[in-house]
């Protein structure tokens, strides 16, 4: 059997590494989750936490309400944009935010693939300023996706690999 290269063994350990950073990272929102007196600070407490492990200088949580087929977006941080509305309906709405909640599966998308899925949309499109790349999570209990965790960055198209 061959010995491992220098090379190999320092991405072995550089993916130990980030294991434990990620697995840090979750045991901090699963804390914060359990001891967090209300929303507001336990949305800043998982906003600090994986602050450690992605970029989230642009950072946001929206909240889905299933019965009026709203989103609210209780926590914001943004160093472009200030935008984001108070209250739009997901149905009627072409946004990635919408999407999220549509499908109940992550998007990744670049600036290119926004625009494209900008112009083939007839459904109304948020005022915001494109990104270079956005990331967004559904936010799930068991039985319905209640909202949407984003980044995104707007200088760097690989800042999310």
């Amino acid at each position: 059997m061959e010995q491992p290269t220098i090379k190999q063994l320092e991405e072995k350990l550089a993916r130990a590494e980030r294991f434990q950073q990620i697995t840090q990272c979750l045991f901090q929102i699963s804390n914060a989750v359990n001891q967090t007196p209300d929303l507001d600070e336990l949305y800043a407490s998982i906003h600090k936490a994986l602050s450690r492990v992605i970029d989230t200088n642009n950072f946001y949580i929206a909240r889905y309400n299933d019965s009026d087929d709203s989103v609210t977006f209780p926590y914001c941080r943004d160093l472009v944009d200030d935008c984001y509305p108070d209250v739009f309906g997901v149905s009627n709405t072409e946004s990635l935010t919408a999407e999220v909640i549509r499908k109940g599966q992550p998007v990744f998308v670049n600036k290119a693939q926004m625009i494209e899925k900008r112009e083939k949309s007839g459904r109304k499109i948020p005022s915001c300023t494109p990104s270079e790349v956005w990331l967004g999570v559904p936010l799930n209990t068991t039985q319905k996706t209640i909202g949407v965790m984003a980044v995104q960055c707007y200088d760097d198209p690989d800042r999310y690999s």
